[in-house]
This record gives C-alpha cells, structure tokens and sequence, in this order.
C-alpha cells in the first residue's frame, strides 16, 4: 500500500472546530476617518514615523518628486535602488521628474492608514494578492487609462502574470518582479542514494506523487530505537519551508477558490485527497518526531539553511532560492523540476507551479500620479527587467521571445529555464484572487496545523474552512451591494 493509499483509509478523529472568522467586508479608502487611521496605527504598532519624508536630495531640486514606498531590504532593496538611480539620471532627467525611494516593513498596513489620512506616497511595491482588496476599497487608481496613453499591451506579458494584475475587468498593478515555485532536491544526496542501491536517480527526479514518496522514504534518515528514535535527515516534508500550506490541492488538481462564481472550493475531493496525503508523513514519522527535527533547522538566508546543509534533501522553493546558495554555498549541486503531480496531471509541456509578483501601484490621492507611472513605465522595459529580475534571482514576467536566451544563459539561477517554463504554463497559478484572501490564509494556516498534529481529519477540516470562507464571501458580497458597488464578475 503506497503513502497516498494509507493516508486515504484514514480514520477519524475527534473534531474540535476553528475560531469563527469574523473579517468585515472593509469600507472604501475615502471613508476610513483619521481616527480610524491612527487606531490602525496603534493597534499594528506602527506609529506615525513610517509617513515621514525623506531628506531632500541636491539632484532633485527643480524636478517634480515621486516618493516610492517598497518593502523590500537587503540585495532586494538594492536592485531596486539601482533601478530608481537609472531612471532619474535619464528619463527623470529628461521629463523633469525625481523618485525618492524607501523601504518599510508592514507595507500593506501603513499604505492604507497613509491613504486613509490623506497623505499617500506616489508609488507603492504591494503583492500581488493585496490588489483586490486594495482595488475594491478605492485605495488605489485603475491603471488603465495610463496603459493605452504609454501603450503598454498586457499581450506582451505571460498570460498568468497578466491575470494577476487585474481584479474586477480592470489593471490595478504592473510587476516589478515575478516569481514562481519548484521543487528543488540536492543532487549530491540522491547520487549517495543511488550509489547505495536505493531507488532514486539524480538525473530523473520525481514527477509524480507516488515517485515523490518513493524518493521521500528512501532519503530519510532514522536514528535510534523506540522513544528515543529520532529523525536526522528528511527526503522531503510538506512543512519545509511550510511558507505555502494552502498549495497542495493543485498537486492533485484542486483549487481553493473560484473567481467565476466567487465560490470557495477548499472542500473539494481533489483538496481533501491532497490533505491526506499531506497527514500521511506525520503519521508515518510521528508528528511529534518531525516538531523536534524541524526546531532545528537554521535560517532561510544563512548557511545552515535545511537543504543547503542536507538535513532535507528536497522541498519546494522559489527561484530566488539562488540567492541563498550563491552567497553561502555556491558549489552546491542542486536542480529543480515543476511541482511533482498526481500522475495523470503530469504534462511536460505545461508544468504547475505556484506564480506571484510584487506590483507597482499608484494610491488615490497621489500628489504626482503620471509621473509615478513614468516610473512604472519604465520598470517594464524589458531590459531593466532582465537585469532587475537577474538581481532578485527571478523570471521575467513576459512571453518568452529568443532574445531571453542571453538572460537565461547569464542567470544566477541555473534552473531558471524551469521557472520561465512554469511563468508561461497555463497551469501556473496563484493566490485566490479575492480582497478576502488574508482571511483565508489564516483560516487554511491553522486548518493545516490541525491537520498535521493529527488532531482532526483532512475532510472536516477542509468542509470548516469552506464553509466560513464562503459565510464570509457572502458578506462581502452583500456589503457590496449595499454601497451600490457593481458585484463580482462571477456574481453579476
């Protein structure tokens, strides 16, 4: 009996219910007063020293300013800046136009308590998953009018990247960068493996659920007998680096959400099949073997990260996994492959993968709104993407043309062929397009935590979350008819 066999025979177990979610269905941008603003302040612990300006730069006197919020630090933050300090040395020189540029945790909070005060920046670096909410809530300006004006054609761009700027018919973002998600496995370990008669093979990784659990099984390590029997090394855990434990439905052709009927779908049998098969490594390890293996794995972005160290020999990554291994063990041997699938889902030719992006948008009320889309405008060239998504160890957010075989070549990442595959996939995919989705992520985080503890059943708690997430759709919705706002594509 496989992994997948034993976790579907699984029995059940006492049920004990998640906290109600309550989220209001929010009210537009112009309607959130100052005191609210600064409740939101006080209560995210922000305070007002996130909305100060920036001292004034020599170079910018006489031009018109552009202050451009982004939440990224380090390399990430870096890149950008040289981004910003190429534009204002020639197109800002040009059209007389200086971007004052800045970094900020909690982005999403101070952007909208910014806007709700009346005293927004030009430009703001936000997920791609926060432009619903910010969209329905008027917090920020349809882009559409600028792209016709700078004639920018969304057909340039890969059709899924292009799905994630718009919400509603109508383009509220432009990508600054884009990423999608692989599996990634160390080579050297799978080579000790194979030299040791197990059934894995460097040159042929898994591309199916079951060959996955074969792989997983023959590369994890035990020590020790009985309560002392500890794990030492995993061939591959759901919960490592367990950033995505919403993503393992569409391993089996699932999906969480259905933006044509605004519809949650997280009940159903592809999901549920998912989920135990996901419970079925805590069973097999013990969920409480796997809890004190995993406390001791080091940082993301340090050299004790888990896979760079070997203490797994596979998981699911980014692209910019390659910014890790560069500046810590650039001589380790790895490869990616898309997401392994259940096996009549594998289609070389049109691989899955989660994609995201951070977007480029402009607020209502933004003092200088054409000028910040000069900017955006010329973020989308394609050669400051190509240097700007090297930098971040990313893809292009664009169809592919012969032209990126140079970038590709030339890219830190070696597997990066494999994400530019996954980018122009028709079945790359992404978070729930819905202004409810932090809702949602919260409701799934604790769900799978349930889940894996082996407190409660894949099936009740996946029809729980369903069922409160469409509770709260149904508000939303019905919020929206009461402010007279058009409804959901799906609803209408």
């Amino acid at each position: 009996m496989t992994r997948l066999e034993r976790a579907s025979a699984n029995g059940a177990c006492p049920e004990r219910a998640l906290a109600e979610g309550h989220q209001q269905d929010g009210v537009g941008a112009k309607a959130i007063t100052r005191r609210a603003a600064i409740g939101l302040l006080a209560a995210a612990g922000l305070g007002y020293a996130v909305l100060y300006r920036p001292r004034p730069d020599p170079a910018a006197r006489g031009r018109t300013i552009v202050d451009y919020w982004e939440k990224w630090t380090g390399h990430e933050a870096s890149a950008m800046q040289a981004v910003v300090d190429e534009f204002n040395g020639t197109v800002g020189a040009e059209k007389n136009i200086f971007v004052r540029y800045f970094t900020m945790s909690g982005i999403d909070q101070k952007s909208m308590v910014a806007i709700a005060g009346g005293d927004p920046p030009d430009l703001i670096g936000l997920w791609n998953h926060a432009l619903p909410l910010f969209g329905e809530t008027g917090a920020i300006q349809p882009l559409d009018g600028f792209l016709e004006e700078w004639e920018i054609d969304g057909r340039a761009y890969a059709p899924r990247v292009w799905d994630l700027c718009r919400h509603t018919g109508r383009v509220w973002g432009l990508p600054s960068t884009t990423s999608t998600i692989a599996f990634y496995y160390n080579r050297g370990l799978f080579r000790e493996a194979r030299s040791a008669g197990l059934p894995v093979d460097p040159d042929r990784p898994p591309r199916t659920i079951e060959e996955l659990d074969r792989v997983a099984d023959a590369l994890t390590v035990v020590e020790g007998e009985g309560a002392s029997r500890r794990v030492v090394r995993s061939g591959f855990l759901p919960t490592e680096p367990g950033w995505w434990p919403f993503i393992w439905g569409h391993m089996f052709g699932g999906r969480l959400y259905d933006e044509s009927t605004d519809r949650a779908t997280a009940a159903s049998r592809e999901n549920v099949r998912a989920y135990q098969w996901v419970r079925s490594y805590p069973e097999q390890w013990g969920p409480g073997r796997l809890s004190t293996f995993q406390s001791g794995f080091g940082n993301y972005f340090s050299q004790e990260q888990p896979l760079l160290m070997g203490r797994v020999a596979s998981s699911l990554h980014g692209s910019f996994l390659s910014n890790v291994i560069n500046r810590f063990r650039p001589e380790f041997d790895y490869a990616a492959v898309p997401l392994p699938m259940d096996g009549p889902l594998v289609d070389d030719a049109q691989p899955v993968g989660m994609i995201e992006a951070d977007m480029l948008v402009v607020p209502s009320g933004a003092k200088h709104p054409r000028e910040a889309f000069e900017f955006v405008a010329f973020t989308q060239r394609r050669e400051v993407q190509r240097r700007l998504a090297a930098a971040h160890g990313k893809s292009l957010p664009f169809r592919r043309i012969a032209e990126d075989e140079q970038f590709i070549a030339e890219h830190p990442n070696r597997m990066i062929r494999v994400h530019e595959a996954i980018a122009n996939s028709e079945r790359a995919f992404a978070k729930p397009r819905t202004r409810l989705w932090p809702e949602y992520r919260a409701e799934f985080q604790a769900g799978f935590d349930r889940i894996w503890r082996l407190t409660d059943t894949p099936e009740r708690v996946l029809q729980g979350i369903e069922r409160r997430m469409q509770a709260a759709l149904d508000r939303a919705a019905e919020n929206r008819e009461r402010r007279g706002l058009p409804p959901l594509e799906g609803r209408a």
